[in-house]
């Protein structure tokens, strides 16, 4: 449910103002860390979102929650939270990618849920599953956080972690996004497009994204 009602929500209180015609419109600091089981597979990973204070205070007021703005979730609170930021439509693909050398990688719904307050900013984090559990290799192993419309911007500011029983060898970095000068031009054209207005680019998002990078040679 979240994007659905945060965009149409962020793109009203935007009318009028500055933001209000350029993609993209919510933006989030985000990260993934990386679960081994007990084979040393990697078996799952864990997404972190981190919304700005301008998406938070939307959410918080649309649910309901923090009214005496305290700063502190209530167990009720949380759920509530979860419920909403968990509760996906159909072909949302949780603006979460995996992949292990070429092959991308299916992912399963979300699980294990957190939600807390920090600054006055909301950070959701959940588990996704492998569908199998792969033993990485040699092969790079690749998150990228982003929507392909390009309508919610991510940017890997949470260091990755790896969780488990991992091979020793194993190392996660972030490499950040640097544009050239043809994908400057097209985030350039891309904040002219209105709240309204999709990229005619298919999956345009995957351009921009920062790349959250495992090796365990």
């Amino acid at each position: 449910m979240r994007r659905i009602w945060l965009g149409a929500a962020v793109a009203l209180m935007m009318l009028g103002g500055e933001r209000a015609s350029a993609h993209p419109h919510v933006f989030l600091d985000g990260g993934a860390h990386f679960i081994f089981d007990d084979q040393g597979r990697l078996s799952a990973i864990r997404v972190i979102w981190e919304y700005d204070a301008f998406a938070t205070l939307f959410i918080l007021e649309t649910l309901e929650v923090d009214g005496d703005a305290d700063g502190v979730l209530t167990e009720e609170e949380t759920a509530k939270v979860l419920a909403d930021q968990m509760t996906w439509e159909g072909g949302f693909e949780g603006d979460s990618y995996l992949w292990h050398g070429n092959t991308k990688l299916s992912l399963a719904g979300p699980e294990n849920g957190t939600a807390s307050l920090t600054e006055s900013r909301l950070t959701v984090t959940f588990e996704r599953a492998l569908e199998t559990p792969i033993d990485p290799g040699a092969h790079e192993v690749l998150v990228k956080l982003y929507d392909p419309t390009y309508y919610f911007a991510y940017f890997a500011t949470h260091e990755p972690r790896i969780e488990g029983q991992a091979p020793e060898a194993c190392r996660a970095r972030i490499e950040l996004f640097e544009p050239d000068s043809s994908l400057a031009a097209l985030q350039s054209s891309l904040s002219l497009l209105e709240t309204d207005e999709t990229p005619e680019q298919e999956d345009v998002g995957a351009l921009f994204a920062d790349r959250i990078v495992m090796l365990c040679d």
